[in-house]
């Protein structure tokens, strides 16, 4: 009998192999340890990555005068425990001020932006 390609293949049974479910243990470990361990090891970056990833409106002292001027600002979903956020501008009352409305841009575009903003070397 010839031997041809498929006489070494397996059939794919469609669920997790043991082999799938190591590598998916071991990848989510080494996540961790570098995850934890990367503010142990450089504190500084550490400081930076927990900077560049807090919430934008956190860093504020006051509420905005009204929603437009904050959504000028690039402010959208201000969270309760931030100082910007003012109960008078949560119309649903969920904890989250000056949501966007129809039209605005997602507010993850402007938060994308401000993490990469505040990543960017310091010269």
């Amino acid at each position: 009998m010839a031997w041809t390609p498929h006489d070494t293949e397996r059939e794919d049974s469609g669920g997790w192999s043991a082999l799938r479910v190591v590598t998916v243990l071991w990848i989510a470990a080494c996540c961790g340890v570098i995850v934890m361990g990367l503010p142990r090891m450089y504190p500084k970056a550490g400081e930076r990555l927990d900077y560049a990833f807090r919430e934008p409106s956190m860093d504020l002292d006051k509420p905005f005068a009204s929603c437009a001027e904050a959504h000028a600002a690039g402010y959208y979903d201000i969270p309760r425990a931030s100082p910007a956020y003012d109960a008078d501008q949560d119309a649903d009352n969920d904890g989250y001020a000056c949501e966007p409305g129809r039209g605005d841009p997602p507010p993850i575009l402007g938060r994308l932006k401000t993490i990469a903003h505040r990543l960017k070397p310091v010269s």
